[in-house]
């Protein structure tokens, strides 16, 4: 039987690109960034002494399956003898970090926890096709980092933001450094967040395209303490991806891209401050009830149930 995470509420599922996530072409180039296959940190055995810091990005990929009730009358037997299911994908971007030893990956929510209030489905051949849930009575949830397939061993979820914190069990470490992007500038400061004002430039690291990130350039129209908006929308692909700021002769983080706006041609971004509150309850360092722990029970594949994240579910209610 596979790792069991139970899943059912979280955050902003479908708000996370431009008009309603259309996919779009890449943007520009990768430039030089470096593929996990070359990265010095892989040591026989393992992970060696890895300093603190940001690493770079990696591709995050959540399937998630609704299930409604199962028919009760005889005529609703009759007409359907099964209950209703569907399912959908959604991908993203993570932040591959290091804390005192431990590797985690950080990322929107709404990348791994499906939108509580989703009743309809439309099915990814028949555009035309939908399925429509009065009641959704069980959701099965399969999140994969990288293009190895790793699953997170335990998903610390902000009840207060669109924030998830994945840490990443010690076999695994070396998976997900075979499949992630390294920034040039790795490792990145991790404590120090990046001082943004109105008119700073920024960069934002996402996966619009299939295999490698992408980079787009923007500018912060507004910074405050729980958002900023750059002035560019950062479509699919881009949720739970970094935003740098260039600060010589150091790149520091500023944030989590978390939302896109197509119409206003703009997206939210939450400050790096953030990640770091959210980041210092996942290490052990502290506790906050506004941060809800998912742990999986058993070293198998992974898939979320409401069970583990009943607390996550209960506390949005």
């Amino acid at each position: 039987m596979k790792r069991i995470f139970l899943f059912g509420i979280a955050a902003l599922l479908l708000a996370c690109g431009c008009r309603k996530h259309q996919a779009q072409e890449p943007v520009t180039s990768a430039r030089s960034v470096t593929h996990g296959e070359s990265y010095t940190l892989i040591q026989t055995g393992g992970v060696g002494n890895v300093t603190n810091g940001v690493y770079g990005v990696i591709k995050i990929l959540s399937e998630h399956t609704l299930i409604g009730p199962k028919p009760k009358s005889y005529l609703d037997r009759v007409i359907k003898e099964e209950a209703a299911r569907a399912s959908f994908v959604v991908k993203g971007a993570g932040v591959v970090l290091f804390e005192k030893g431990r590797m985690f990956v950080v990322t929107a929510k709404h990348v791994i926890v499906p939108n509580a209030g989703l009743r309809k489905i439309q099915d990814k051949e028949n555009t035309k096709k939908t399925t429509e849930f009065s009641k959704v009575t069980d959701l099965q949830s399969r999140v994969s980092i990288g293009s190895l397939s790793v699953s997170p061993e335990v998903v610390f979820l902000s009840t207060s933001s669109d924030l998830a914190v994945m840490s990443v069990a010690a076999r695994d470490q070396k998976a997900v450094l075979d499949s992630f992007f390294r920034d040039p500038a790795a490792p990145i400061d991790l404590y120090t967040p990046a001082v943004v004002l109105p008119g700073s430039e920024v960069e934002a690291w996402g996966f619009p395209a299939k295999y490698t990130p992408q980079l787009e350039k923007a500018f912060a129209s507004s910074v405050g303490a729980n958002d900023i908006v750059v002035n560019k929308c950062l479509g699919r692909g881009f949720s739970g991806g970094i935003v740098l700021v260039s600060q010589p002769p150091h790149k520091l983080p500023a944030g989590i891209v978390v939302r896109a706006d197509e119409h206003d041609n703009q997206s939210i971004v939450i400050p790096w401050q953030q990640v770091l509150e959210t980041l210092r309850v996942a290490s052990g360092e502290k506790t906050d009830g506004a941060v809800v722990k998912a742990e999986i029970d058993k070293p198998v594949d992974l898939e979320l149930t409401r069970y583990c994240l009943k607390g996550y579910y209960d506390s949005a209610k």
